[in-house]
């Protein structure tokens, strides 16, 4: 009965460090830059991974035009 306890505490426990580790990761918003902490990926090489972060470009405002 120990051993069946001590079993299902270890897999309980290595379910809550994944799912910890998993909300860890940068966003990735599909079609769009990897984000983390207001900061974007700027990828140089895409074969061997390098890149540097950098401030994220501020999305297009909308401009609403009086009518005459």
């Amino acid at each position: 009965m120990r051993t069946i306890l001590s079993v299902a505490a270890a897999a309980g426990a290595i379910c809550a460090m994944s799912m910890s580790l998993s909300a860890a990761e940068p966003t990735h918003v599909p079609g769009g830059p990897i984000q983390e902490a207001g900061l974007c990926w700027a990828s140089t090489n895409n074969d061997n991974g390098f890149g540097y972060w950098r401030e994220c470009p501020q999305p297009m405002r909308m401009t609403h035009h009086k009518k005459k």
